[in-house]
């Protein structure tokens, strides 16, 4: 894939005003006084407390139980309320109080108690959002705010597609939706920002892509995508980050089906290739930078604590490791009967679109399958990680569900 001068150029100037954008709203929200968010955490410790850190709840697609991750909400909160008063080392620090590892008891427990422990890893960039919030509303308010930005977000998302495409499109924007139990996830703080950047890529998306341009140029797609991969590092938990790259991609091929379908398999791979390497650039660089900006600042050594964990989290004893990774991740989104009923009317709707169609768009249908399979190679690539957080992890598979869904979706084009 040959990128032009002026696309590089595009990208590093992409990357300096993510870089300076990112550390100067993360100092701004620093300057928060705490005493303003204080009354809010108290109220909502009461909450967490007795929630405890992994509260199940019904409230499903399947009626099975689904895992509200409180554990990193309350961590999200114990980092929001504490602080040193130096809003540069507070950007780069992540600091909170921690006397166990129920979280949220330490929430509880720590509000008056000076941090002990940094979290410099990651951005904390939800912390934008959330510290301001913090100033009015408690958690159980925030979620009712989460949960309204999600459904909106998701209608949007779905309407537009369906104006773009067709109704068989939307529809399979909003099962996947459906089957990630997204509403679940708007309960847990830091579940929901990924979704909340992926869907917001797909309104764009769906916003900007034109048939009528030449395939992949509008809107310099791959700075597009380097921008979204850096806002995902920023606000995400490595909860779930593949989403924000799947389901826009997947989008814009829906929007672009008819010129993809008449690409050659070297001009689709290159489209889908450029993407996901743009996006793993942007997602890569910013995180990187995170930890070499929290070396300089705070003088610790982030890079080899980043690193650390990531060696950890990859590893896996084996082929067998991995496939358990991918087996976990599918058996908790999906009852045995629903595998079962997806691919059977997968086979029966291809078969049908194929007849309807004529002859398969290899371009398209092997440019969608790449986007279907992006989930099982990230379960693959971090397969401890994948394996021992399956209960939230298992919702970038609604990445496969609405790719995989796109393809006899396309093929019967019924616009």
């Amino acid at each position: 894939m040959n990128i032009s001068a002026k696309t590089a150029t595009s990208l590093a100037k992409a990357y300096l005003v993510c870089l300076v954008s990112f550390t100067v709203l993360l100092l701004a929200v620093w300057c928060v006084p705490k005493s303003l968010i204080k009354p809010q955490v108290i109220e909502s410790c009461g909450v967490l407390s007795e929630e405890g850190d992994y509260p199940q709840t019904r409230v499903t697609a399947s009626m099975r139980s689904d895992t509200i991750d409180s554990f990193t909400t309350a961590l999200s909160l114990n980092i929001a309320v504490h602080g040193t008063g130096n809003p540069i080392k507070d950007a780069f620090a992540g600091a909170y109080y921690k006397n166990g590892e129920v979280f949220t008891a330490n929430l509880a427990e720590g509000i008056d108690k000076p941090a002990g422990e940094a979290y410099t890893r990651y951005w904390h960039g939800y912390l934008v959002v959330l510290i301001p919030l913090l100033t009015v509303f408690s958690l159980v308010q925030i979620r009712s705010i989460f949960l309204l930005a999600m459904g909106l977000l998701s209608c949007a998302a779905c309407a537009l597609i369906g104006r773009k495409t067709s109704l068989l499109a939307s529809l399979a924007l909003a099962l996947a939706l459906i089957m990630s139990n997204v509403w679940v996830a708007a309960f847990s703080t830091s579940l929901a920002f990924s979704f909340f950047v992926a869907l917001v890529a797909v309104i764009l998306v769906a916003l900007w892509a034109d048939e009528g341009k030449e395939l992949g140029t509008e809107r310099n797609w791959l700075v597009f995508f380097f921008v979204v991969g850096a806002v995902t590092s920023y606000v995400d938990f490595l909860n779930t980050p593949i989403v924000a790259l799947g389901l826009p991609l997947a989008t814009y091929l829906a929007i672009r089906h008819e010129s993809v379908a008449k690409a050659t398999l070297s001009e689709a791979a290159m489209l889908v290739a450029g993407a996901c390497i743009a996006w793993g650039l942007g997602y890569g660089l910013l995180w990187a930078s995170k930890w070499a900006l929290s070396a300089i600042v705070l003088g610790t050594n982030a890079f080899g604590d980043a690193l650390g964990t990531a060696s950890y989290r990859v590893g896996a004893n084996g082929l067998g490791a991995r496939i358990d990774a991918i087996r976990a991740n599918v058996n908790t989104m999906f009852d045995t009967w629903q595998r079962y009923l997806v691919a059977a009317l997968a086979v029966v709707l291809l078969v049908v679109g194929i007849v309807r169609h004529r002859r398969p768009c290899l371009p398209l249908a092997i440019s969608l399958l790449v986007v279907t399979l992006l989930p099982i190679l990230w379960y693959v690539a971090l397969a401890n990680h994948s394996t021992i957080h399956a209960f939230f992890v298992y919702r970038a598979l609604s990445v496969s569900v609405y790719a995989g869904a796109l393809m006899p979706a396309l093929l019967i084009r019924g616009k």
